[in-house]
């Protein structure tokens, strides 16, 4: 959520709108329909934030109940010496105030989206000034992956560096000749060496393109599928929003069932489930192994810290605080 223009926030119409959460100093809503078809944005969320030791009383407000639902009737915004006043009426009540700041976000949709957002335009130019270093991984015999690394560094008046952005360029190698080349465009994650050997008697190598998703090469064919996901509903700024993290792949020629191993963000570490009978054509609809095992075990609390141990011949095994758990296969395809 940042911090918002006032352009930003009466450039829409939320009268009509009903809120999922009005709360302290927090509203969250669905816009009406006529203005979901305008804009495209399905959600928003708004805090009025008074600043530590800020002269303004931060408002409050009553979240909605299952038998009152809240109706966002009217909401202005205007910037005022003191700040931004802002007046909004709810079920034909009115709060006026003012707060220092409004933070907003817009979502244009609520869940997770698995629509491939993937597009070559996402590859940005790629300065050499940012080149650091070059390495290679031997996948086969006859296969090698090149890896010339990036990083963009800002530094403030001061010389100090006050931020860092790694990219990836590659090239796979088969006999010394190009296969492929690709771009990562933020090169954290990296599944060096994810060469499948396919029960369709041919062979497949996973790598990134973006921190999210998964791509597959046949570096026999040349063939390359790419996938980035939508994610989950996100703020309008950014391209995308967050998905799981693949940072390990673990395929089962058994059931072309592949294990994902890696994370939300920095951890914890946590693996996923899916079909893989087509590389190229994927499913990409995922099955959480910690919600199987939250359900095994009973265990009210979230599950996380789960990771991959094994293919079995008719199950999957995952341990998580040092106990395994036995998954049978015909839990882990997607229903979709």
């Amino acid at each position: 959520m940042a911090s918002t223009e006032i352009h930003d926030i009466t450039d829409y119409n939320y009268s009509g709108s009903k809120l999922k959460y009005f709360c302290h100093n927090w509203i969250s809503g669905y816009f009406p329909e006529p203005e979901r078809e305008r804009t495209g944005f399905c959600m928003f969320s708004l805090t009025f934030q008074c600043k530590y030791q800020s002269k303004h009383v931060q408002p409050v407000f009553e979240n909605p109940t299952p038998n009152k639902p809240a109706i966002l009737e009217e909401l202005t915004a205007e910037q005022c010496e003191d700040g931004v006043a802002v007046t909004l009426t709810v079920n034909g009540t009115t709060f006026s105030f003012v707060c220092d700041v409004i933070n907003s976000s817009l979502k244009r949709y609520e869940g997770k989206s698995y629509r491939n957002i993937y597009d070559e335009s996402i590859v940005p130019e790629i300065s050499e000034e940012w080149f650091e270093s070059e390495d290679s991984v031997t996948l086969a015999d006859d296969l090698i992956m090149v890896r010339r690394h990036y990083c963009r560094k800002w530094f403030n008046a001061e010389g100090k560096m006050t931020g860092a952005h790694t990219y990836g360029k590659y090239r796979l190698l088969k006999n010394g000749a190009e296969v492929c080349s690709w771009v990562n465009v933020d090169d954290q994650a990296m599944p060096n060496g994810a060469l499948i050997q396919h029960s369709n008697g041919r062979r497949y190598i996973g790598f990134h393109v973006d921190l999210y998703g998964i791509s597959y090469v046949d570096p026999d064919s040349g063939e390359v599928y790419h996938y980035v996901p939508e994610g989950y509903s996100h703020d309008y700024r950014i391209e995308c929003g967050e998905s799981f993290i693949i940072t390990n792949v673990h395929y089962d020629a058994a059931s072309d069932l592949v294990a994902y191993g890696g994370c939300y963000w920095a951890g914890p570490d946590e693996v996923f489930a899916g079909d893989l009978r087509d590389p190229l054509h994927y499913d990409p609809h995922l099955v959480r192994l910690a919600d199987i095992v939250e359900e095994m075990i009973g265990e009210e609390d979230e599950v996380d810290d789960i990771n991959f141990v094994r293919w079995e011949p008719d199950a999957l095994i995952v341990k998580m605080n040092k106990q395994e758990y036995v998954i049978p296969k015909r839990k882990l395809r997607s229903p979709f």
